[in-house]
């Protein structure tokens, strides 16, 4: 996706969370199968952006998406859950 013509991608699956938002402090327990591998996601979450997406995790950043502050022209979000959202 991240190669594609798509300004916006959305979606859970956050490598450094597990599925309730906590973070999984041993690294051979991290899977980042849900956001195209490790070595990916490293990428994708560096400070100079990937393939021009700035990268938000935190509810903060969202938050602040959502109120158009600060918007970047592309922007890559994964929710800091391992998995899907709840509640």
């Amino acid at each position: 996706m991240v190669a594609s013509d798509l300004d916006v991608i959305m979606g859970a699956g956050h490598s450094l969370y597990d599925g309730s938002g906590d973070t999984v402090e041993e690294a051979d327990k991290r899977d980042c199968k849900y956001v195209g591998g490790e070595e990916t996601f490293v990428e994708v979450r560096s400070a100079g952006g990937f393939n021009g997406f700035d990268f938000i995790g935190a509810k903060e950043e969202f938050e602040a998406l959502a109120a158009e502050v600060n918007v970047p022209e592309r922007v890559l979000g994964v929710a800091r859950s391992g998995s899907a959202l709840g509640n």
